[in-house]
């Protein structure tokens, strides 16, 4: 099966993915369940359909793995390394940290779990693809590891290492994905207005009278086929309004940058609820959307510190190019200045 490879970015898609990331900062604030009910079967599921419509099959696994290596796990190291000295400081032994970068187990040492769990499901996905000869095998290959991943948690309910069940369950939401992206054109109909209505009010009528209590980090999904059907109509009600508004530059800059603020949105959260808790705030419901403010504006000024001066840790470049890049620029500056002192 030819996939090729996407190049530029797809605006809708990081549309998508900050939406989801503003839901899952929301979430660390732990909102009253009125509120999580309404986009906790979607909003992590939907990550791994962004990844799905832009996974590309390369032309070897080598190449593959390569781009799977830059960009999932080096962030996933250093973004966790900072997150373990930083836990120093709350009485945290740094070699937690180190084995849950290794071990990356649910419910045991595990550190960014999300990161270890879509570097697992797309290895996965890739050995799917490049043995299947069509969309209808991937679709089905994908939802029998999904079906069996539910099987087992609920049977036998021990964590895999890697957060292998997961990755399997995220399968499911990949291969969407990419079947959404091959059939693009039958799915125009979802930036109708009518038709985004009708989703949300589906989705939410679903949500509001049968209370699915899901949680996919805690490997808790209730009713698992009431789960798919929420999550499917989640994403395409999603997808509709992403794609209708084409452009925000606030949600299209969370969504480039997600994994700065999956990393640091957790620890932050914690000190602004306490801060704000000490101020006298006591609103369950404003403290919640306060924090989540709050936190987001904090860390857009780390993405871009990040993305701009340190992309060696999010895998954009390698330390010692981000060392000789820095220097240059460093160097041109001093130019500049001394010209400008000749000239004066």
């Amino acid at each position: 099966m030819n996939i090729k490879r996407i190049i530029k970015r797809i605006e809708w898609i990081d549309l998508l993915k900050g939406s989801c990331m503003l839901a899952v900062i929301l979430s660390h604030t732990d909102p009253p369940e009125s509120i999580r009910l309404l986009y906790a079967p979607f909003f992590l599921s939907a990550f791994f359909f962004a990844s799905g419509y832009t996974f590309s099959l390369k032309k070897t696994f080598g190449n593959f793995l390569k781009a799977k290596i830059e960009g999932i796990l080096v962030p996933l190291v250093w973004l966790s390394l900072i997150n373990g000295v930083v836990g120093i400081f709350k009485g945290v032994p740094f070699y937690v940290r180190l084995l849950g970068i290794v071990i990356q187990r649910a419910g045991g040492y595990e550190s960014l779990w999300f990161l270890a769990c879509l570097f697992t499901c797309e290895f996965l996905f890739y050995i799917i693809v490049k043995f299947s000869n069509n969309l209808r095998t991937i679709l089905i290959c994908s939802h029998i590891c999904g079906g069996g991943a539910f099987v087992y948690i609920r049977l036998v309910g021990v964590a895999l290492p890697w957060q292998f069940e997961l990755a399997c369950i995220a399968l499911i939401f990949v291969s969407w994905g990419l079947a959404f992206r091959l059939n693009e054109n039958t799915f125009e109909f979802i930036e109708d207005n009518k038709a985004i209505l009708f989703l949300v009010v589906l989705y939410c009528l679903l949500c509001i009278l049968f209370n699915n209590d899901a949680n996919m980090h805690d490997e808790r999904f209730g009713i698992e086929i009431l789960y798919i059907i929420e999550a499917f109509l989640g994403i395409l009600a999603l997808v509709g309004i992403c794609r209708k508004i084409k452009k925000n530059k606030l949600l299209s800059f969370i969504g480039t940058h997600s994994i700065v603020y999956f990393a640091f949105q957790g620890q932050l959260i914690k000190v602004t609820k306490v801060t704000l808790g000490k101020v006298g705030l006591s609103h369950e419901v404003f403290i919640c959307f306060v924090s989540a403010f709050i936190a987001t504006v904090v860390l857009s000024v780390v993405a871009y510190v990040i993305y701009k001066y340190l992309p060696f840790i999010v895998g954009k470049e390698t330390l010692i190019e981000t060392k000789e890049r820095l220097k240059n620029i460093k160097m041109i500056g001093g130019r500049e200045r001394g010209k400008n002192e000749n000239l004066n």
